[in-house]
Parts: C-alpha cells; structure tokens; sequence
C-alpha cells in the first residue's frame, strides 16, 4: 500500500496538446494578426517544430584569432579597480563613457602581452564569445586596444559570484552552524537549477560546433537575480574540425584544461567531443549535489 503522493499519474502528453488545441479552436477570441500560425491539429503542431528544426540551424562559429582593426579602451572606458585575475588576464571594473554604465574589463596579463599565441588566443575569445548568443555566455562588447598595443575585452559586469565561491560559502555555513539550521532540499533544487543553466549553455555551443574544454566552477558566475553565466571561452576549440579522420588524427602536443574537471579522453591526450564535455558536466553535477 502506498500514500496518495507516491501514487502513479500517468500522464499522455499528446493527448493534453491535442485537447489545449481543441480548448482554443472552442474560444471566441481570434487571434491577433502577425501572432503565428493558428494549428488545428497535433499534427500541424509536429510539423510546425519540424520545419522549425530543419530551418534553424544556425550558422557554424568562426575560431580566428587574427589581429583586428580595434579602437583604444581609454576612449570609451574609464578605468576602475581590479576585482579578479587569472593565468592569461586580469579583471577591472570600468564606466562606459558613452552609455554611462559600469562594465568587465579584462586585460591580457602584461608579461604575456608579445606573446603571439597568448594574444591570439584572446583575440579569438573575444571573437567566440560575442559569436556565442545565449543567455548563459557573458555579452561581449568590444575589443580594443592601447598606446601600448595591449589587449582588452569590454563585457557585462555581473553583479554576483563564481560557483565555486557560492558553494564554498555554503560549505562554510553548515560547517559552522549545521546542515539543520538551513533548508538543504531548498538549497539543492536551486543548485541542480544553476546545474541545468549550465547544461543549457553548453548544449547551445555544442549546436555551434563549440567545446568550452575548461568548465568548472571558477568559471561558472552566479548573478544576483539567479541568473547564470559560463564564462572563460579562452580554449575553446571546434568540436568537430573539418574533414577530421580518427585515422589520421594527430594528438595534441600539450593537454588544456583543469585537471580536476577533465575527461580521460582529455587526459590521455585523445580526441574529445560532446561524451566528454559530458563527463565534465557529471563531475560538476556531483560538486553541487554533495558539495565535495
């Protein structure tokens, strides 16, 4: 014998599709011009998303790391403070002169700043990201440069934390004052919301050919109104190139990445796709649920 909320409801989910469109072919009211098409049967409806799925692919994103025309930061930035650095750059609050709000900066690191590759790829993050239209990838909005022809990328300033600080702090809280003085259901609904946040970012950058090759919670931002960003596109790469051949594939010659969150397949040097970024996101998925 079981409670009445553990009981079984089945649920036919064309069924209730079929009569939510036989509800509104019963209303009175008419549709507004330009509102979409009217459907009069479940099958109108498949066929719509159909159409829709073969229609929306979108365009492939372009990885080029190439130096660009770029205007000098101090004619639209006024710097601020330094808030975060990182192995390839350093982070500073700046206001936007024109439209008079606050922004992210991020500088490449000045010894790294007559590095080719190190600048090619900040080149190519900037480019990547702002290719990257989702509401979890960080807005870009500009690449500029210096006097000095140092590299900087202009982009939203979250009002939040990184994952990992959030999780650290709750860590923190039932290490001092005990997992029963807080709401742990609560706190692990919300936690497996950022988790599939996440998973939403990273399936649409899959849709673009796109492995972020370095998610962890570092660069996972938690914004003040429950919003969530994956942020750091420094390495990312295609995941499929063109005309790859398992055959002929060559190795990298160095592995990138934070070992912690790496697939074996990355590990071993092998050719990674979607199956690994998926093992990065069960890692990630055991973070937040055990909190270890």
């Amino acid at each position: 014998m079981t409670h009445d909320s553990e009981k079984r409801v089945d649920f036919d989910a064309k069924a209730a599709t079929q009569r939510a469109i036989d509800l509104v072919g019963e209303s009175d009211f008419e549709a507004p011009r330009g509102s979409g098409p009217v459907f009069s049967s479940l099958k109108d409806v498949e066929e719509s998303i159909s159409v829709a799925r073969e229609d929306g692919e979108p365009d492939e994103i372009v990885f080029n790391g190439a130096a660009t025309e770029m205007t000098e930061i101090q004619a639209r930035y006024r710097r601020g403070a330094v808030f975060a650095e990182g192995g390839q750059g350093i982070l500073y609050k700046a206001e936007d002169g024109v439209l008079h709000r606050l922004v992210a900066v991020k500088m490449l690191r000045p010894e790294l700043n007559w590095d080719e590759q190190a600048r090619e790829l900040f080149i190519q993050e900037a480019k990547v990201t702002a290719q990257l239209d989702h509401p979890g990838v960080i807005p870009i909005y500009s690449l500029n440069t210096d006097e000095e022809k140092r590299l900087f990328l202009a982009m939203k300033l979250v009002d939040g934390k990184t994952l990992k600080e959030y999780l650290h702090e709750i860590v923190l809280h039932y290490r001092v004052n005990g997992i029963k003085a807080y709401d742990e259901s609560k706190s692990l609904r919300f936690r497996l919301n950022i988790f599939l946040d996440v998973c939403d970012a990273i399936e649409y950058a899959h849709s673009r050919n796109v492995m972020h090759c370095d998610l962890k919670p570092e660069n996972i931002i938690v914004g003040r109104f429950h919003e969530t960003y994956v942020m750091d596109w420094g390495i990312a790469r295609l995941v499929k190139e063109p005309g790859y051949d398992p055959e002929s594939w060559i190795p990298p010659k160095s592995i990138s990445g934070t070992p912690r969150f790496l697939s074996p397949e990355a590990v071993n040097g092998e050719h990674s796709d979607q199956p690994a970024a998926l093992y990065t996101l069960g890692l990630h998925q055991f973070v937040q649920v055990t909190l270890r």
